[in-house]
């Protein structure tokens, strides 16, 4: 689903007609590709999901740097957790573990608890790819209401842009995407609150 919508962009510039149905839409799709794009144009970042996707893990190891409790999510944003399965294949209860944060996703990081018995582990394999977490990979399952004013408005600067040169020289990013010189302040600042934090 995209952030917006032509229903939505449609009304924002009082339409009257469907003539541009398909521009507009094509117009919706991009603005959500743009704010997801890759910093330092956009954001770094998906801010909605609506079914379970399964990524992998390199279980911590104390060689590794850092706690080997804590199995960090390389920068991914988890909003909701299905389940974690160790690396010989046993899911751990959700006692079995935290999030950090720990109360408010995104989640960056799940730490495990210091209970007796629970570590991370690995089969004969090796400890590369060995934790699966099952959940929802994005910001949340909604994308924010003002992520999704931001993909608005952009929809709407890109149509009443169509024919001026000012929209399409600026820099590409890497996939390709055109962000225009003139892009309205309003929009950046929107795209800059939400840029993921290298830390």
């Amino acid at each position: 689903m995209t952030y917006t919508t032509y229903a939505i962009v449609k009304a924002e510039l009082k339409l009257t007609n469907d003539t541009d149905q398909t521009l507009i839409t094509g117009y919706a799709t991009l603005a959500q590709r743009i704010i997801e794009a890759p910093l330092p144009m956009g954001t770094g970042r998906v801010f909605e999901a609506s079914s379970d996707t399964t990524k992998y893990f390199d279980a911590p190891t104390r060689s590794g740097g850092g706690s080997p409790a804590v199995l960090d999510l390389r920068g991914q944003d988890l909003c909701a957790i299905t389940s974690v399965t160790n690396g010989d294949g046993t899911a751990l209860p959700g006692t079995a573990y935290v999030t950090r944060p720990r109360d408010t996703p995104p989640y960056y990081a799940i730490q495990l608890r210091q209970t007796p018995g629970y570590v991370w582990v690995w089969d004969d394999d090796g400890p590369e790819g060995a934790i699966a977490i099952t959940g929802k990979w994005a910001y949340s399952t909604t994308a924010p209401l003002d992520i999704q004013r931001c993909a608005t408005r952009l929809a709407v600067w890109m149509y009443k842009s169509r024919d001026n040169a000012g929209f399409d020289v600026d820099i590409k990013t890497d996939e390709g995407l055109i962000l225009g010189a003139r892009m309205p302040a309003d929009i950046r600042q929107m795209i800059k609150a939400y840029q993921r934090r290298l830390t």
